[in-house]
């Protein structure tokens, strides 16, 4: 019946720290890479996002928060950088990063970031899973997961695949949490 977008984008995100592994057992499976299949099932600035996802190595940071929170502005006047620094830099610095930033800029990041989604899209956008995506990206992966769960056993009936996945991979240090 279509892309179950939601479960998409929290997959994606919580698989952003390991995205080779993904993609190789992503591949085996399918038989396919996960890259052409993103490609040919969405479209837009969406699609685009989740592709910058897959292409990403995560960053292990040693530089300020400072810093961070000012490539976040930088950002915030780019659409393409404000994708690369999302599906790139850890989540733990840019949570960090959005507080310095919220402290300074006296707007949460979360706004700035829905604000920058929304730029030029009118009545002629039919979906939010491009925003739904950058602001998930900003979001703990405790967070990610309940609402990953939450979806997959919202609706007409589970999805026991996803469930399963879901609950099968969640670190043990996060059990207690999500």
């Amino acid at each position: 019946l279509g892309t179950a977008d939601g479960l998409l984008i929290n997959f994606m995100v919580i698989a952003k720290d390991h995205m080779d592994e993904v993609k190789e057992e992503f591949a085996a499976l399918n038989k396919a890479p996960l890259q052409k299949w993103i490609e040919s099932e969405i479209s837009g600035d969406y699609k685009k996002t989740l592709v910058k996802l897959c292409e990403s190595k995560p960053r292990f940071l040693s530089v300020g928060v400072w810093y961070w929170a000012q490539r976040c502005v930088d950002a915030l006047d780019d659409v393409g950088t404000l994708k690369t620094l999302l599906a790139t830099v850890p989540v733990t610095a840019l949570r960090r990063a959005g507080d310095k930033f919220e402290k300074f800029y006296k707007v949460s990041m979360a706004d700035a970031i829905k604000r920058k989604c929304s730029e030029g899209r009118g009545f002629s956008f039919f979906t939010d899973y491009w925003k739904e995506t950058m602001l998930r990206l900003i979001e703990l992966p405790v967070a990610v997961r309940a609402v990953a769960l939450h979806d997959a056993m919202d609706g007409f009936g589970t999805d026991e695949r996803s469930l399963t996945a879901l609950l099968c991979t969640i670190p043990e240090n996060q059990h207690g949490d999500v």
